[in-house]
C-alpha cells in the first residue's frame, strides 16, 4: 500500500508545514515518519524530496513526499491547507467515503490519483470548475456511483481514468472536437454502467486513447 503526497512548498510556510504534521498524525505516526518532527526543517524529512526550480521571474521549491502506509478512513479534508499542492497520489489504500469537493480549490493541482481505494458516492460537481490548471483525474477501481457531472463539459482534461466503478448515464460530454492541449487526451470509462448512443459522438485527432469496454454503450463508432 503506497500512498504519495506530492506538493509544492515555499520555504517556511507554516500552513504547509502544519499540514504535513497532520498527515503524519493521520498515518497514525507511522514509524517511517519519525523524522517528521516539529521545529525541524521539513525539507530534511525522510520521504521528502525537494527540487529547486528557477526561472527569470520566479523561484519555487517543489517538495515530493512518498509515504508507505494504508489508512482505512475518509480522505482528510485538512489537505486543503496545502495551498501549493500540485500532485497528490493516494492510490492503493483503503480510503472510504466520498471524494472531497475541496480539491477543485487547488489552483496548481496537476494530477489527482485516487485509484484502487474504496471511495463511494458521486464525483463532485465542482470538479467541472477547476481554475487555471485542469488536473489529470485517476479514480479507477473504486465504488463511485452516479453520473459524470455535466460541468465536465467546461473542462479540457488531458486524462480521465474512471474505469472500474459503478458510474451511469451519458458521458458523451467528455468528447470534444477542440480545446484540448497539444498533447491530446486519454479517456478510460471501462467497467462501469454508462449508457449512451455512440453514434452521436464526433471524435478527432486529439484523442490518444479510449477505453469503453464493459458498459451499456450502443450505436456505431464514427471514423476519427
Amino acid at each position: 500500500m503506497v500512498p504519495h503526497v506530492c506538493c509544492m512548498l515555499y520555504p517556511y510556510n507554516p500552513q504547509d508545514y502544519n499540514a504535513l504534521l497532520q498527515i503524519k498524525k493521520a498515518f497514525n505516526n507511522a514509524k517511517h515518519l519519525t523524522s517528521w518532527e516539529p521545529n525541524t526543517d521539513c525539507y530534511q524529512w525522510h520521504h521528502i524530496h525537494c527540487v529547486i526550480v528557477t526561472s527569470k521571474q520566479t523561484e519555487s521549491t517543489h517538495s515530493e513526499s512518498q509515504l508507505a502506509y494504508a489508512i482505512p478512513s475518509p480522505i482528510p479534508t485538512f489537505l486543503i491547507q496545502l495551498s501549493n499542492l500540485y500532485y497528490l497520489d493516494l492510490a492503493y489504500n483503503h480510503f472510504t467515503g466520498s471524494i472531497p469537493p475541496i480539491f477543485s480549490k487547488f489552483t496548481k493541482l496537476q494530477g489527482l490519483q485516487l485509484s484502487f481505494n474504496k471511495l463511494t458516492g458521486n464525483i463532485p460537481e465542482s470538479f467541472g470548475h477547476f481554475v487555471r490548471v485542469v488536473p489529470n483525474l485517476h479514480f479507477t477501481n473504486n465504488k463511485l456511483t452516479g453520473s459524470i457531472p455535466k460541468s465536465f463539459a467546461n473542462m479540457n482534461f488531458e486524462i480521465i481514468d474512471f474505469g472500474g466503478n459503478k458510474l451511469v448515464g451519458d458521458a458523451s460530454m467528455l468528447f470534444k472536437t477542440n480545446g484540448y492541449s497539444e498533447y491530446g487526451y486519454d479517456i478510460d470509462l471501462s467497467r462501469n454502467m454508462f449508457e449512451f448512443n455512440f453514434s452521436n459522438i464526433n471524435f478527432d485527432k486529439d484523442l490518444n486513447s479510449l477505453e469503453l469496454s464493459h458498459n451499456n454503450i450502443y450505436g456505431v463508432c464514427r471514423k476519427i
